[in-house]
């Protein structure tokens, strides 16, 4: 079980579905689950041109893929070592394609997805 806790951007009398989470790391897919989590919305806008990227880590959101933030990487390697066998938590930034950053935080289990 996933719960949620989100900005509801619909109205507010309609239910708002779980998001769908996904850690992708070096081709390999991970689901976050038995936890919950908090989507918070940063003011910054990162700056493209100023990093290297490294593509082989993805944050997929109910069907998105968005770029784990760089400086963020070597913690989600810690997750996906520790994260198989118990409950971790975490606290990452990701991006979208015009450069505004989000922050995923809370307390669940990674299981590949076969």
């Amino acid at each position: 079980m996933m719960l949620t806790k989100t900005k509801a951007a619909q109205h507010p009398l309609s239910h708002e579905a779980p998001r769908t989470l996904l850690l992708i790391a070096h081709a390999q897919v991970f689901t976050f689950i038995e936890g919950w989590n908090e989507l918070r919305e940063e003011k910054e806008n990162f700056p493209f041109g100023e990093h290297a990227f490294n593509f082989d880590y993805l944050l997929h959101v109910s069907g998105i893929n968005y770029l784990i933030h760089p400086n963020d990487v070597p913690q989600i390697v810690q997750m996906i070592r520790q994260g198989v066998s118990e409950l971790v938590e975490f606290n990452f930034r990701f991006i979208n394609r015009s450069g505004e950053v989000k922050t995923l935080l809370g307390l669940a289990r990674l299981v590949p997805k076969v």
